[in-house]
């Protein structure tokens, strides 16, 4: 065989194989997966650009191949260690950010970046064992078919490992599945098939149409329907680093209208803001804010009542927030956005581990800290120690910390409140500033309600639970005789995904799901009502200054509730600014949301008055109006966000 013939010959052939059946794989994924019945031709385009895109990894494969077979060593040392070095080399490419988390975890004295390296360098034995394996079991005849089960088995296997966010890991799963099968094609009978039956020509134009349709398929912008689409499914393997040169729109220059002016200035040099007038509470006035872990909106739904009983009670006496937002999309940027009064790119954040960012090289005083000085006494029960430890530097400045025991389990929660309720007991006529965060609705779930089928029901048991303790504590400041002084505000840190938008659990894209939380301020001498303006959780880190007459420092980008608790009208035109590690979103006071992503980038805009589950994208819909929207949200995160943040958080 001459050397041409071996570069198209079986081993470029079945080097392409694998990847064939990876695509098709897929592309029965995808016509099997739940979609929207009228976007046929959506679904048609996605599975047609999967398809080429996962082919696209084969046609490079079988290049690498054919250009090794013609221009290489074919010594099988030469050859292991030349795939040892590429297999390397693609595994600090898609494996070092999805690996990250681990070794900042379990790095011990290696630390975490050598243990980061030893990581890749022995997943990057895998590929390398696959190919092996596979031309071993093609040796021996029949055994070639236990590698192509196996490979397939990986294949359907990978859809169900490391969801959500892990394309790096997906991508490099399916490339070991594709060496195996291909490797395990290589038996001398497959080999004399396709020495007997494969033409040059033939296979030079199948080929050909095989790279147009790769090529195509990774050079095309596709719709931002079909973008998302691919982006939200794990084993789209180029998606993610496509959308990063897919050049978007939205970047030029526009007028900020005259009402969101106001909200686009920088606060740096504002002046400190006062109080509003008159105070809203007598003298020696309690405050207790409880950010319960992932509290989805669904809490106050039809099933609430059932649900989370005292909650709901508290809502009838409450002025109830409809349309709250989280700052983030995880415990860590949502608290440091309530406790600092400021956006997460806009502190100094320590990334020395780059899952765990930390803050304790940022100086700005903490919500605690400028309630001190007035003579507030501040407490917190912490169910959460991780997140209060001073490295941490989220939570900080409390003049008394009740810390959960070693043996009080996950969430410590009756051990907090217990805390509380007897702090309250004892608690003279001073104000007092009471804080908890209440952590047993995080996944994985502990199975308070023994009955649970689902993690759904699951999780609906921890807010149950968590439910009955907060309704504890209401119950012994009445007991105490301290209602008439004491404000009760409840919210959320970030949602809980069980399937919306594909997601499971939190730390994910800014979808409503995400970031659309409960908000309820319980106040003594204040009508009940239902406010349904854009708010923050940022803003109660403001409203708990005001109560206390505690001015507000100027650079803060929160505002304070205190206004909608006097039925006060407020701009409506107030945007919302949320964000994440690499993403963005703002919903402008019309109820319209833009998202922005910078990695993988994409952009999406939903009007979440009639949209409200965020099921129809009208970045190409609104053409003009998009563009202007999007340099809207651009503008505003360029006059706010000072610096780019590039990694992600797993809190």
């Amino acid at each position: 065989m001459t050397v041409a013939r071996r570069a198209l010959g079986p081993t470029s052939i079945t080097s392409l194989a694998g990847w064939v059946v990876a695509a098709l794989i897929n592309t029965l994924s995808i016509a099997l997966a739940a979609a929207p019945r009228d976007d046929f031709l959506g679904r048609v385009v996605h599975a047609g650009l999967d398809l080429g895109q996962t082919l696209a990894l084969g046609v490079v494969s079988a290049a690498v191949v054919g250009a090794w077979l013609r221009w290489g060593s074919l010594r099988p040392r030469v050859t292991y260690g030349a795939a040892y070095l590429a297999a390397l080399t693609l595994a600090e490419l898609v494996l070092a950010d999805d690996l990250q988390g681990a070794a900042d975890r379990f790095g011990g004295p290696l630390g975490a970046t050598v243990t980061l390296h030893v990581a890749v360098a022995l997943l990057a034995l895998v590929p390398v064992a696959c190919f092996a394996a596979g031309r071993a079991l093609s040796r021996l005849g029949r055994w070639s078919f236990a590698g192509l089960a196996v490979s397939v088995l990986l294949f359907v296997g990978n859809f169900f490992v490391l969801e959500n966010g892990y394309h790096g890991a997906h991508a490099y799963l399916a490339g070991a599945a594709a060496t195996l099968f291909s490797a395990s094609l290589l038996s001398p009978r497959v080999e004399r098939f396709l020495e007997a039956r494969v033409r040059p020509l033939p296979a030079l134009v199948v080929l050909g149409v095989i790279v147009l349709g790769a090529g195509t398929s990774v050079l095309v912008n596709p719709p931002s329907r079909v973008r998302i689409a691919l982006l939200q499914r794990d084993t789209a393997f180029l998606a993610p680093w496509l959308s990063t040169f897919h050049q978007t729109s939205g970047r030029r220059k526009v007028d900020i209208p005259p009402g969101l002016k106001p909200w686009y200035r920088s606060r740096a040099k504002r002046r400190d803001v006062a109080p509003s007038t008159p105070p809203l509470l007598p003298q020696g006035p309690i405050v207790i804010v409880i950010t319960i872990d992932a509290l989805r909106q669904e809490v106050f739904g039809p099933d609430g009542p059932r649900i989370a009983p005292s909650l709901h009670e508290m809502r009838q006496n409450a002025v109830y927030f409809t349309q709250a937002r989280s700052f983030g999309s995880d415990t860590r940027f949502s608290l440091a956005a309530l406790f600092t009064g400021r956006h997460l790119s806009m502190l100094t954040w320590n990334f020395e581990s780059r899952s765990r960012p930390t803050l304790e090289l940022d100086t700005l005083p903490r919500l605690p800290e400028l309630l001190n000085p007035h003579g507030v006494a501040t407490v917190t029960a912490v169910t959460l120690p991780d997140m209060m430890v001073p490295r941490i530097g989220i939570v900080r400045g409390f003049s008394e910390e009740f810390r959960k025991q070693e043996d009080a389990g996950k969430g410590g929660t009756r051990q907090a409140i217990d805390n509380a309720i007897e702090r309250l007991k004892n608690h003279g006529s001073g104000p007092l500033f009471f804080y908890a965060h209440l952590i047993d609705p995080h996944q994985p779930y502990q199975k308070h309600d023994k009955r649970a089928k689902s993690p759904h029901e699951a999780y609906l048991g921890e807010v149950t639970f968590t439910d009955e303790h907060v309704g504890r504590l209401r119950r012994a400041v009445r007991e105490f005789g301290l209602a008439e002084r004491t404000v009760f505000i409840v919210s959320s840190d970030h949602g809980e995904a069980f399937g919306e938008h594909g997601l499971k659990y939190h730390n994910k894209p800014l979808y409503d799901v995400m970031v659309h939380v409960p908000l309820m301020v319980e106040c003594p001498g204040i009508r009940p009502a239902t406010v349904d303006a854009h708010v923050s959780l940022m803003d109660v880190g403001a409203t708990v200054l005001d109560l206390f007459g505690v001015p507000r420092p100027g650079y803060w980008m929160s505002e304070s509730l205190v206004p909608h608790l006097r039925g006060e009208k407020t701009d409506p035109e107030r945007p919302i600014y949320m964000e994440r590690m690499s993403e963005q979103a703002v919903l402008f006071g019309d109820g319209v949301k833009v998202m922005l992503r910078q990695k993988p980038r994409s952009e999406e805009i939903y009007d979440l008055r009639t949209d409200p589950a965020e099921e129809t994208d009208l970045r190409e819909t609104l053409r003009v109006e998009a563009d202007r929207r999007v340099a809207l949200a651009r503008a505003y995160t360029k006059a706010h966000a000072t610096k780019s943040l590039s990694v992600g958080s797993d809190d």
